[in-house]
């Protein structure tokens, strides 16, 4: 079998590297004698210059699976035989004769009139007619030899070793003199053709007569130039250079370290700060962007074929495999570079990894489980929402956008560890599931613990105290985490819900404790804040002193039974959203359950977004909740209805109403606003805006939402109104909240408008002597600018 990924025969496609890799895991090796396949990282690198794939995926995997010097960090380490590729032809150095007018000398003046010379040339005013220019060669410098009669030696390929192994290890003396005398002897003298070169060594080797210089970037070959922008110091690199996107992401899969392009062959030619600014310089100039080296995610952004999908799975191994994903870095975010390029596959393949999946009703759990989850990764999306290419995007790609801006707003907000969590925690913030650490969630439906599904450590959910909060007396306070047993944790995880609970039934003295977050599998801990003198002195257990009780004391909670009602009838709205102190709490049920939530004691503001427009302030103290222990603060809604057309494929549009803002918000593509004359009653408004907005609002305080929307007119070219409508308004009665009823989304069909709404309606405004400025909204992907102008509220 592996010989038919590795070595098909013609007319057979190779396996894949994934496929070889799992091969290889299992024990599975290809036929011959033992010893026959070299697994080192040169063979590797080999295999990878021959662009043998399925080959060198084989051989990376014996190399990542073997034992001492091999292992995952070989196929990531700088590769010896590819640096001496790289000196030879890319910085191609070159060795040249110092002429004794310009090697180092005492200054010595003339006997006879006074004017005299310094390394060759006159010191004043006695220049020759012939003079060749004078060449200064300093370490670092940059120098024009055009002309000069300088010359240089002929290298051949074991001589620019040996020159390579002299300047990195700046072997000096009397053995370097030697070995240049030698090879002076053996190599030829070549004049030095024009360019500029860059000194590397002078004198080379404590020889003045010597010295080292290599060509500058713009001097470069088209070879030269090739070869620096394919060849890589590591097999991990040469990859990324090769665009294997396949075998990179089967190694970052494996643990292969993630290669630092950035700082590939840094200090090939010397330690020197001028020498290495002036060679990274000349890189730059050949294999990067913008002034900046690449990062393997540019690579795959940039070097891939478009809509091959190769970054996104590449982002997906790092995080995998845990490596930092970074996409904001640099002089611009990955995602604005991409948009500004034009190159929107990639913003929105950026968006896709990052967007969170939307339910769907008809998934079974083993379904769900099986779609991909979002990576929690911050792509600048809020750089590219500020920046004017934003008006190029289309609205669902405007959406997709604004959704990343709020989910990186949120992500902003998530607790760095345990310890943060639970410091924030103490303090009196709200906490909710956006807020935990990285890879925690609930482990209960009631929230009580709080539980890393991959390492198995649960953590209480609360706010727990030791001492009597006297710091002149007990000293500063600080976090530590008790280990309890698992029996343990659930009997104080039901305490803690109990709202008449002081303190946690449990003795804490003598307990073992960390003061960094817990890392051990399959624990069970506690997050105290506790005084400095109730720990040991060693940190490493809980030492309660005398006359001080070793119960924890538990932060108190109000829960709060939070309702979205309508404006009209005081009904319960479904799914309407709540939110507390800015966190998404929840959504109202399907039937109009009201939102629990527990939080601290405090004063708390409780809104509803796009739904109400003022907030409701409550005071959560202990005892002064209802009869069943509950707060029941109620948010009335705007009562805004939102009309808009609904496209179909029978010859005419659907006009509908709505009253839920996210049963049309964010505007579907097969969705577009009403235009027309909007009326209730002795109440009009004019609709010519091509985003859907709301219309009106039903009157406060009356409970005859339904008389009201019966009331409701639509005037517009072609509209052909629902008979049926006035039947259902009849059927419901005024006992039923009509807002509310398509609040849950009950959308009702006012009637149908034409396929083509394209007139426009700003006749009509003005013989009425209305004014609508709704036109003015520039939507994304418009290249018109909106008028500065005040329209009526």
């Amino acid at each position: 079998k592996m010989m038919r990924l590795v070595r098909p025969g013609r007319g057979r496609q190779p396996g894949s590297a994934a496929d070889i890799w799992d091969l290889v895991q299992q024990g599975v090796r290809m036929p011959g004698a033992p010893g026959m396949w070299d697994a080192s990282p040169d063979s590797v690198m080999d295999a990878a210059n021959a662009k043998d794939w399925p080959l060198c995926a084989y051989l990376a995997a014996l190399c990542a699976c073997g034992k001492g010097e091999a292992g995952p960090n070989a196929l990531a380490a700088p590769n010896e035989r590819q640096r001496h590729r790289f000196w030879s032809e890319v910085v191609a150095p070159i060795v040249v004769e110092v002429p004794p007018a310009e090697q180092p000398q005492r200054p010595r003046r003339s006997q006879s009139a006074g004017a005299g010379f310094i390394c060759g040339v006159p010191a004043s005013g006695g220049a020759t007619s012939k003079a060749r220019p004078h060449v200064k060669f300093n370490r670092g410098a940059t120098l024009q030899l055009a002309g000069s009669g300088i010359k240089r030696l002929k290298l051949e390929a074991e001589d620019a070793h040996d020159v390579r192994r002299m300047l990195e290890e700046e072997i000096s003396g009397h053995a370097a003199k030697e070995k240049l005398e030698a090879l002076g002897r053996k190599a030829r003298l070549f004049s030095v053709s024009g360019g500029w070169f860059h000194v590397l060594a002078y004198p080379l080797g404590g020889d003045p007569s010597k010295a080292l210089l290599r060509p500058e970037a713009r001097s470069w070959t088209p070879q030269q130039a090739q070869a620096a922008r394919s060849i890589g110091e590591s097999v991990m690199s040469q990859l990324i250079k090769d665009c294997q996107w396949e075998l990179v992401e089967t190694l970052l899969r494996n643990k292969v370290p993630c290669p630092q392009l950035a700082e590939e062959f840094n200090f090939l030619c010397g330690r020197d700060d001028s020498i290495v600014k002036e060679w990274r310089k000349d890189l730059l100039a050949t294999w990067g962007w913008c002034g900046r080296p690449y990062t393997l995610l540019e690579c795959a952004a940039w070097d891939s074929k478009k809509g091959s999908g190769d970054l996104g799975r590449i982002v997906a191994a790092m995080v995998d495999a845990g490596h930092p994903v970074d996409l904001v870095s640099g002089r611009k975010p990955l995602i604005l570079t991409a948009a500004e390029t034009n190159r929107w596959d990639l913003v929105e393949l950026l968006l896709a990894i990052t967007a969170p999946l939307k339910e769907d009703a008809e998934d079974d759990e083993a379904a769900r489980d099986s779609r991909r989850k979002p990576l929690d990764l911050n792509i600048g999306a809020s750089a590219l929402m500020q920046s004017p290419v934003i008006f190029q995007a289309s609205n669902t790609v405007h959406q997709l956008i604004a959704d990343a801006v709020k989910q990186e707003a949120a992500s902003a907000l998530r607790a760095k560890s345990l310890a943060d969590f639970f410091r924030r925690l103490l303090a009196g913030e709200i906490m909710t599931a956006e807020d935990l650490p990285r890879g925690f969630t609930f482990a209960r439906d009631d929230e009580a613990v709080l539980e890393d599904r991959k390492t198995g450590i649960k953590v209480l959910n609360a706010g727990l105290r030791l001492g009597t909060g006297v710091v002149a007396s007990e000293g500063p306070p600080r976090l530590v985490f008790v280990e309890v047993t698992e029996a343990e944790l659930t009997k104080i995880a039901a305490a803690s819900l109990d709202a008449t609970c002081v303190a946690l039934p449990i003795d804490l003295e003598g307990r073992a404790a960390l003061s960094e977050d817990p890392v051990s599998v399959r624990t069970f801990w506690l997050a105290v804040n506790c005084p400095e003198s109730f720990v040991s002195e060693d940190k490493a257990s809980v030492h309660v002193p005398v006359n001080a009780t070793p119960w924890p004391n538990l932060m108190p909670k109000v829960t709060l039974s939070i309702s979205v009602v309508s404006p009209c009838c005081g009904k319960p709205l479904p799914d309407a959203p709540v939110h507390v102190a800015g966190k998404f709490m929840g959504k109202m049920g399907r039937y109009g359950a009201p939102v629990q939530c527990r939080v601290p004691v405090g004063r708390w503001k409780c809104c509803s977004p796009g739904v109400s427009c003022k907030d409701v302030e409550v005071n959560a103290d202990v005892g002064g909740e209802d009869v069943d222990g509950e707060l029941r603060p109620q948010i009335v809604a705007n009562g805004d209805i939102y009309i808009y057309i609904s496209m179909n494929e029978c010859g005419d549009d659907t006009v509908l109403l709505c009253t839920n803002p996210t049963g049309c918000l964010p505007q579907e593509p097969d969705s577009r606003a009403f235009r027309g004359k909007v009326s209730i009653g002795d109440r009009s408004v004019l609709m010519d805006s091509k985003r859907i907005t709301s219309a009106m609002s039903i009157r406060h305080g009356k409970s005859d939402c339904c008389s009201q929307l019966r009331a409701l007119e639509l005037k517009c070219k072609g509209f052909v109104k629902n008979q049926d409508l006035d039947d259902w308004y009849d059927y419901v009665g005024d006992d039923t909240c009509v807002y509310a009823d398509i609040f849950g989304g009950n959308m009702k069909r006012l009637g149908n408008a034409p396929p083509e709404q394209t007139e426009s309606v700003d006749d009509l405004a003005w013989s009425k002597g209305s004014r609508d400025f709704s036109h003015n909204v520039v939507t994304p992907g418009s290249k018109q600018q909106p008028s500065l102008c005040v329209g009526p509220t």
